[in-house]
């Protein structure tokens, strides 16, 4: 009797239609859980990124920004971008009304230029305006260090600091 049963052509036809119904429950399963789970995220994702190219479309469109791009071109076609790093700083020096000992000579490093500014004694107030006014001249000039001594005031008198500044030129080096 036990033949009977294994040669039942049935059979086959059931393994084959449940492992294809068990297969097809699973995978329905797993988009299931990718729906409900997965989808949402990315949605989420999908909407903030959305949200921050929109920030960044009207930033870039705004007035300020179109202001900025202006006054680069205008820079460019000026020549502020041309100018040395000692012309720049002799300008600074003429028109914040401050004297220096010396101006070192530009010295070349490694991807930048730097110059040693020694200025003779005066007020803070000059030599943080000197400063401002030589970084704002160039966007690649940044002040690296700033050395200040204070002198002996009288009473009364406003202190005087006398400062090595030096400067350093980012801008690509011209050969």
């Amino acid at each position: 009797m036990a033949k009977a049963r294994d040669k039942n052509p049935g059979e086959f036809q059931q393994i084959a239609l449940l492992t294809l119904a068990m297969t097809g429950g699973g995978l329905m399963v797993l988009y299931l859980v990718l729906w409900f789970f997965m989808v949402p995220s990315v949605r989420a994702d999908v909407e903030t990124a959305a949200q921050d190219y929109s920030k960044l479309a009207k930033l870039l469109s705004s007035d300020e920004m179109q202001q900025m791009r202006a006054e680069a071109a205008a820079q460019k076609e000026s020549g502020v971008e041309e100018r040395s790093l000692q012309f720049i700083i002799g300008e600074a020096l003429e028109s914040n009304a401050i004297e220096s000992e010396r101006i070192g000579q530009p010295k070349d490093k490694q991807g930048f230029q730097e110059v040693v500014v020694n200025l003779k004694p005066g007020s803070m107030r000059q030599i943080l305006r000197f400063v401002v006014t030589v970084d704002d001249t160039k966007k690649t000039i940044k002040p690296h260090s700033i050395d200040l001594n204070r002198g002996r005031a009288r009473e009364g008198e406003e202190a005087k600091y006398s400062a090595k500044v030096t400067f350093r030129d980012y801008s690509p080096q011209k050969k």
